[in-house]
């Protein structure tokens, strides 16, 4: 996730004691946020750029860049629980719908697919923490451009087929709702999944699903 910031006018200030950037992992908005990085007030530029690494793929996240401004410890306008220490801005929301998508293997490598999250637990606090409370989903990572894919129970049977084909985007990300062909959620079990280039080439991974 990288963000981008520019605030010439809290630079300017005698007083200015840089930024904090505040993250918070959660389904919903709220109060409680972690600091995650701080510049200095050396660091002015006509524009600042953060960049997260440390992310997880569907999480949700937000975010606050707040600047710092210290209080004269004489300053006798300022209220005294204020005196002396570093005061933040308020917290302005922006929205940004903009979702990541996984990169396409360069030589189409099928051993470098991913199958995420696996075993699914459609129970698991960690998911329901991140934000995919109520979402169904697995997702595949690092997909050729075009491929089938096609998902089995353990006993053979075809439960879904998805025709993954992105010349344009080439992001080699899918997601399945884990439904079958008719749009009923699957039960849990053990399944098959089969991918398959146009060329005749396959892979075969297995995945948990426990509901």
């Amino acid at each position: 996730v990288q963000i981008t910031w520019s605030d010439p006018e809290a630079e300017s200030l005698p007083n200015f004691q840089g930024y904090r950037i505040m993250r918070k992992v959660s389904s919903s908005d709220t109060t409680f946020y972690q600091e995650v990085s701080r510049i200095p007030a050396s660091e002015k530029a006509q524009e600042h750029t953060y960049l997260d690494a440390n992310i997880l793929f569907g999480a949700q996240y937000y975010y606050y860049i707040q600047a710092g401004s210290k209080i004269d410890a004489n300053d006798q306008n300022a209220h005294p629980s204020e005196r002396g220490k570093t005061i933040w801005s308020g917290r302005i929301w922006y929205a940004n719908n903009t979702f990541t998508q996984g990169k396409r293997s360069p030589q189409d490598n099928l051993s470098e697919i991913a199958m995420v999250p696996n075993p699914y637990n459609y129970n698991d606090p960690l998911l329901r923490g991140y934000g995919d409370t109520g979402y169904r989903g697995i997702r595949f990572f690092n997909l050729p451009i075009t491929i089938t894919i096609r998902i089995f129970t353990e006993y053979g049977d075809l439960v879904k087929t998805i025709e993954h084909d992105k010349p344009v985007t080439k992001d080699g990300f899918e997601v399945w709702d884990m439904t079958n062909e008719n749009q009923q959620p699957i039960a849990s079990g053990i399944y098959v999944v089969v991918f398959q280039t146009p060329d005749g080439r396959l892979s075969y991974q297995k995945l948990v699903v426990a509901r």
